[in-house]
């Protein structure tokens, strides 16, 4: 398994960056999807005129914002709670930062030679563990941020539906999302077991055969020791 040091990256750790870059892009992409389909609803119509920059445009923290601006204000309209909405945004938000701390970071030492990603006043450890302890991050973000909008759209649609073709798409979307962040994070969680088994697979053939080389090594010292205790022998006889 590769590591990294301060000299560059492994192959596993540049694969780790790039699938968090593309997790992370695809919960952008469902922030927006989601305050799209919120601003759908004519009482949320007014937050976001057509003038204004698209949703997939903007910024993470300003798609946050949006997206929060319009739970809170449908969720306080209808008496609907946004507790799981607001721990969600602030899961993606922790995420995001981390993500840009690895991606946008200088890579520095830290007292003991520990090697770290610093950006502004945030540091993240640069190891392969801590890019697969945030890529799971991000996994466990998105579920909690679609799940946390399926549950409170279909609140908000059971007290104020709008069309119904929308509505029923819109939950067959939200499903169709949750199995497959499921899938993929199951398909994901394999890859690593089997790599991992790989890796002690490999570790334990050359354990192996470095034991067999010092068993031969040992086994021709054994045979010249002898050998030379028997020529020693037959010169003694010899010579006595």
């Amino acid at each position: 398994m590769a590591r990294m040091n301060f000299d560059g990256f492994g192959v596993e750790e540049l694969e780790e960056i790039g699938l968090l870059g593309m997790r992370l892009a695809a919960l952008e992409e469902a922030v927006s999807l989601f305050c799209e389909i919120l601003l759908i609803r004519p009482e949320l119509g007014g937050f976001h005129g057509p003038e204004k920059q698209p949703v997939l445009a903007k910024f993470l923290a300003e798609k946050l914002t949006l997206y929060k601006m319009l739970t809170t204000a449908v969720g306080v309209l209808y008496g609907i709670s946004t507790d799981s909405i607001e721990k969600a945004v602030v899961a993606v938000k922790a995420v995001g930062e981390d993500r840009n701390t690895f991606v946008h970071g200088i890579l520095f030492k830290r007292p003991g030679d520990e090697v770290a990603f610093r950006n502004k006043n945030r540091e993240v450890p640069a190891t392969l563990g801590e890019l697969r302890r945030l890529t799971k991050s991000c996994y466990k973000a998105a579920f909690h941020f679609v799940t946390s909008f399926s549950q409170f759209y279909v609140d908000l649609v059971g007290r104020k539906p709008t069309v119904p073709s929308i509505d029923a798409a819109v939950h067959k979307m939200l499903e169709a999302y949750l199995k497959l962040m499921a899938s993929t994070t199951a398909a994901r969680e394999s890859t690593l077991a089997v790599r991992e088994a790989e890796f002690e697979l490999t570790n334990a053939t050359r354990r192996a055969q470095e034991s067999r080389q010092r068993l031969a090594v040992a086994t021709r010292q054994l045979r010249n020791a002898r050998s030379r205790e028997r020529r020693r022998g037959k010169t003694t006889l010899k010579n006595g």
